[in-house]
């Protein structure tokens, strides 16, 4: 199943605020509104973003699309760098039991063609 996340991660006090929901459609409409409802829960304001962050894959295409648009979105209105991160790399680093070696975690993700991203 997909899913759609945003989160702001302040690098001074290491404090982050996130939202996560699981859903096969609606991403596109849900990501901005949970965006805002993150920098608000946060609480700061757009203008004290200072990187914009996203995943570029592998995953859904369609997802990607949404989520490298809005993220160059914001990059381009904020006057900030975007930067993209693999989507391997970012659930290896968020597993609570991931051993001290990250280099020996292995991430399957399972894509809609009965296929696997290994």
């Amino acid at each position: 199943m997909g899913g759609c996340s945003a989160a702001v991660f302040d690098a001074q006090t290491g404090q982050a605020v996130s939202d996560s929901r699981a859903m096969t459609r609606g991403q596109s409409e849900e990501l901005v509104p949970m965006v805002q409802g993150v920098v608000r829960q946060a609480g700061i304001d757009f203008p004290q973003i200072g990187l914009v962050v996203t995943t570029i894959g592998p995953g859904a295409f369609t997802g990607l699309r949404i989520g490298i648009s809005a993220a160059s979105s914001f990059g381009l209105a904020l006057g900030v760098p975007v930067a993209g991160l693999r989507t391997p790399d970012v659930l290896a680093h968020a597993c609570p039991e991931k051993s001290h070696d990250i280099n020996r975690l292995l991430v399957v993700l399972e894509i809609k063609r009965t296929d696997f991203y290994v």
